[in-house]
């Protein structure tokens, strides 16, 4: 797969087809078969697959960094195709966080790694944002909620720090192929009722492992849903356990990509595509949901927690602190 390089210079999928992808398939599975170097794309097999986008935190780089040095990997595979962030304890709160935050400027400086540094956001959102992250790419992240890129149509998967290492040093990967799970969404959204009610009453229905090494793909309404819906949707899919999250790129997806500078190789999943399970969520019959202790999958309507006092409530993370949130 080819297209044109991304705002900020990261290139999108690369061209990594080995081969006519078999009918019959998931939109997961096709990009992940489109990125094969050796194993099978079948749902449950292992696969080693060539990466097209690799960020890693503050949390998760210096730990990379300290494999790479162990293993003794002077240089990286593709600086374009790695991004550093400072964003989890930022600014530094100890001398012990300043050393590492030293050691990935000191690192990226070395190798022209793009390094964002304090303010600019979390990284999940700045990926998105900046155009990074494109429909038909197949991505890594060394943190649980790159499942979030999911929301342009690209397959995202959040990996370890060795895995990440090593993704480094040679541009590919192993994963399990992710069994699919589809879910259709239908009707809108009632005044006062969001996303992350959406997400929410997802989890519980799904439960904390639900989506175990599953890919949940979104179809059904979704031309409603704006993009900062779909982010929101995609990131928690992993509170269920989900390997990785998809929408199907439409004419909302096309707007953002114009409005970042992005562009990318959509794909479908075929009509006879097989799931291994199937649920639908009416967004007309949500209400707003609360998360109880001490899970998102422990997730009930409000109206069933009357009189329950609230001590503390914070807005934001990268699940949906954008400004429609705030709004």
């Amino acid at each position: 797969m080819l297209c044109t390089p991304l705002k900020r210079g990261a290139p999108g999928p690369a061209d990594h087809t080995r081969s006519s992808v078999l009918p019959g398939r998931s939109a997961v599975e096709k990009i992940i078969a489109a990125h094969l170097v050796e194993g099978s794309p079948e749902p449950g097999e292992h696969a080693v697959v060539r990466v097209d986008l690799l960020y890693a935190h503050d949390g998760t780089a210096p730990l990379a960094l300290k494999v790479l040095r162990d293993l003794g990997v002077e240089g990286v595979w593709d600086p374009r195709r790695i991004l550093f962030f400072i964003d989890h304890v930022a600014p530094s709160t100890n001398p012990r966080n300043s050393i590492l935050h030293n050691m990935m400027r000191e690192f990226a400086a070395r190798h022209g790694i793009r390094l964002y540094e304090p303010g600019h956001g979390i990284c999940h959102q700045v990926v998105f944002e900046e155009g990074y992250s494109a429909p038909g790419m197949l991505i890594m992240g060394a943190d649980s909620h790159t499942v979030m890129q999911g929301a342009v149509g690209a397959a995202a998967m959040g990996i370890g720090s060795t895995d990440a290492a090593l993704i480094m040093a040679t541009g590919t990967t192993w994963i399990r192929v992710p069994e699919p799970i589809r879910v259709r969404i239908e009707g809108s959204f009632q005044p006062g009722v969001t996303a992350k009610d959406a997400a929410l009453y997802m989890v519980s229905l799904l439960g904390p492992m639900g989506a175990n090494y599953k890919a949940i793909e979104f179809h059904g309404e979704i031309n409603q849903l704006t993009m900062s819906d779909r982010l929101c949707l995609a990131n928690m899919t992993v509170e269920a356990g989900a390997q990785t999250a998809y929408f199907p790129p439409d004419t909302v997806t096309q707007h953002h990509l114009d409005l970042v500078g992005a562009s990318g190789k959509p794909i479908y999943p075929d009509e006879d595509a097989e799931y291994v399970d199937e649920h639908s969520i009416d967004l007309s019959t949500l209400e707003p949901m609360v998360a109880e202790p001490y899970s998102p999958a422990n997730a009930k309507p409000v109206s069933e927690l009357e009189g329950v006092e609230v001590d503390q409530v914070f807005i934001g993370s990268c699940t949906n602190g954008r400004l429609e949130d705030m709004e």
